[in-house]
């Protein structure tokens, strides 16, 4: 009787995976279809009505499939989790950081922005150029499967009668369709120079606080991203890791270096900064308050710990998870990307 009850639930666990295994194979064969169709419909319910082609896979650093990307058909690029379907990266403006590598080289992704391929001569990081050690690499990315059918098939449903009057193909989005939405009244400067991206986060925190605040934040004569970075780097208020070398990557050393900087241009009876750990619902506070909140990724770069991207406002389309808008610390504003906090490691912010 054991022996018999053992040999049932094997075969139920082998008929499990045999039935993911099919739908997997099914999916690939269908170039990913499942993915297109649900990242078209949560473009719907963001007010987009796009199309999506040129599916590429994305590997983990297990040799799996974890992601998808895709390009926008008329500008930008959108990329998916394969397992999940957990929306991690949209732009309407930017090209698809993969589109350009030949296509038989394995493309890999290791969580936001971190964007590597693999080639005859090992594994490449796509912006730096550089190749890495995997096993010096600080993390994998991975993420665990769901049933993705079920989360189809409810999108499919609440997207049906979705009045196609208030979707636009433009930027102008109906707030009505989210269930919640806030952005800076402001815009952050979309500064990128040669320096660290620490350094251009609170150059550009810093020109939002003097664009919208008090223009006594920022001399006029250092109103510039070079002018800017170079003092702060200088005066020794902020580190720059891509000369220094040294591993000052972390929230509470730029705090320090933001907070000698308002002392010595006497602000710091006015403003305080801060770091703590990151927070989605600390995020909304200080975007409803009109500030924008410095953002760590959890990178996986084996000489620092954080890339730092810059949060101008938040979204969550009706029944989905919510989405950071932000500067991508490359130069690009109006980003959406996953809000999902094990993403990311420390927030800096000025109150």
């Amino acid at each position: 009787m054991e022996i018999k009850k053992i040999f049932s639930i094997t075969l139920i666990i082998c008929l499990i995976f045999t039935s993911i295994s099919i739908v997997h194979a099914k999916n690939e064969k269908d170039n990913f279809a499942t993915e297109k169709e649900y990242a078209e419909k949560f473009l719907l319910k963001m007010g987009y009505q796009k199309k999506l082609v040129d599916p590429i896979p994305l590997f983990n650093l297990d040799g799996e499939i974890e992601a998808i990307s895709f390009t926008i058909q008329d500008g930008g690029y959108l990329i998916i989790n394969y397992k999940n379907l957990k929306m991690l990266e949209i732009s309407f403006d930017k090209e698809n950081p993969y589109s350009s590598y030949q296509q038989d080289y394995q493309k890999i992704y290791n969580g936001i922005f971190e964007y590597y391929v693999k080639d005859k001569y090992g594994i490449r990081n796509i912006k730096s150029g550089k190749y890495f050690d995997v096993s010096k690499l600080k993390k994998k990315y991975k993420e665990n499967w769901i049933d993705k059918e079920i989360k189809l098939r409810k999108i499919k449903e609440e997207t049906k009668n979705m009045n196609l009057t208030l979707i636009s193909t433009d930027s102008i989005v109906p707030m009505s369709i989210y269930e919640e939405y806030r952005e800076l009244k402001g815009t952050l400067r979309t500064w990128s120079t040669s320096r660290y991206c620490g350094v251009d986060a609170v150059a550009i925190l810093l020109m939002y606080f003097d664009d919208y605040y008090t223009e006594s934040f920022v001399s006029s004569t250092l109103e510039t991203a070079t002018a800017l970075t170079d003092y702060l780097v200088n005066e020794g208020y902020i580190a720059d890791m891509a000369t220094s070398g040294e591993a000052l990557a972390y929230g509470d050393t730029y705090s320090l270096g933001i907070d000698n900087y308002l002392y010595d241009n006497n602000l710091l009876n006015s403003y305080t900064p801060e770091t703590r750990a990151y927070s989605y619902l600390a995020i909304k506070t200080y975007i409803n308050g009109n500030k924008p909140v410095i953002t760590g990724t959890e990178s996986a770069h084996p000489d620092f710990d954080n890339h730092w991207i810059i949060t101008h406002g938040y979204c969550r389309p009706w029944g989905e998870e919510p989405l950071l808008i932000i500067n991508d610390g490359f130069g690009t504003n109006d980003m959406f990307v996953t809000a999902d906090a094990t993403c990311y490691d420390n927030i800096v912010y000025i109150k």
